[in-house]
């Protein structure tokens, strides 16, 4: 099904764009801890280390996120992806009705979201000053069964951004930005959240809804690997350029969703991104440890393919 959405993704600004541009990662969006962590991080040791057989909930652990889409855009179609980083920190709450089933509560916190460039190769980047407004949210998880091949459910995951939480899942948004329920979440004095494009080329504000509902396989102690069902409705409140404000249409391809959830406090064979020694992991952390994750395969991201959505 094809959902047409006013996205926040790099198609507002590539719509009608022919000319080759270069996207770069705004610096002054990093905070001097996250690049002092960054560098601690390249010292860190990613693999855990012994582990019993048996996946405990309890601890930090990392939920990575692909959510991949069709986007339709001036004649043009793109293979859009989105990467999202979430801390959860889990606590096991009781059994489940059967032994080694395990009901426990996650803590999950945004800390940061990428996402593919498109046409003319501008890539939308969410600040720091968005993922860290964005509360706490707190959801059940089930194991049905804790060794390999048990199995991990969620519920349901539902994040605003730039709208009150009197905005319910299956609410409409709104469409204009004095409409009660947009708050200004990111603190910059402009409705909803504000998102660059490409190297500041364009900003927008946005007030958007993303559903998330993860499950998965127990592949090892400290790792589970799944898919997620996923909805995004979004509403352009303004724009610095007309261009950044114009519709486009999403389409949702099933087979390019999927997710990982990995501990990452060190504990039972699971990586140590506690980079300060201060016996967390805050998200912090998680954002500067990004791109190790990556390129120790612990984490992958699917590269951009134009031609799946042909």
């Amino acid at each position: 099904m094809v959902r047409h959405v006013r996205p926040s993704a790099a198609a507002l600004a590539a719509l009608g764009l022919l000319v080759a541009c270069e996207a770069q990662r705004i610096g002054a969006l990093i905070p001097d801890r996250d690049a002092a962590l960054a560098e601690d991080a390249a010292g860190l040791s990613l693999d855990g280390g012994g582990a019993d057989g048996v996946l405990h909930p309890d601890g930090t652990w990392l939920l990575f996120m692909q959510d991949r889409y069709c986007l339709y855009a001036a004649g043009s179609v793109s293979d859009f992806l989105v990467w999202s980083w979430y801390r959860v920190s889990m606590s096991a709450a009781g059994p489940g009705a059967q032994s080694s089933q395990t009901y426990f509560q996650q803590k999950v916190k945004l800390c940061a979201q990428d996402q593919s460039p498109v046409t003319a190769g501008l890539i939308t980047y969410v600040p720091a000053s968005v993922t860290g407004a964005l509360p706490e949210r707190t959801l059940d998880g089930y194991l049905l069964g804790n060794r390999k091949g048990g199995q991990y459910l969620s519920e349901e995951l539902a994040e605003n951004w730039g709208l009150s939480d009197a905005v319910g899942p299956d609410d409409p948004l709104p469409e204009t930005a004095d409409d009660p329920r947009v708050i200004d979440q990111d603190g910059d004095d402009l409705p909803g959240v504000t998102l660059i494009i490409g190297n500041n080329f364009c900003t927008v504000q946005i007030a958007q809804r993303t559903r998330y509902r993860p499950t998965g396989t127990v592949v090892a102690e400290h790792r589970i690997e799944g898919t997620l069902w996923s909805d995004v409705a979004k509403s352009v409140l303004d724009a610095s350029l007309p261009l950044c404000g114009t519709e486009n249409a999403l389409e949702t391809r099933p087979d390019g969703n999927r997710m990982v959830l990995v501990r990452v406090d060190g504990r039972n064979g699971g990586s140590d991104l506690d980079a300060d020694g201060d016996g967390e992991v805050d998200c912090a952390e998680i954002t500067a440890a990004r791109e190790r994750l990556l390129g120790a395969d612990i984490v992958v991201k699917d590269e951009p393919n134009a031609a799946r959505c042909r």
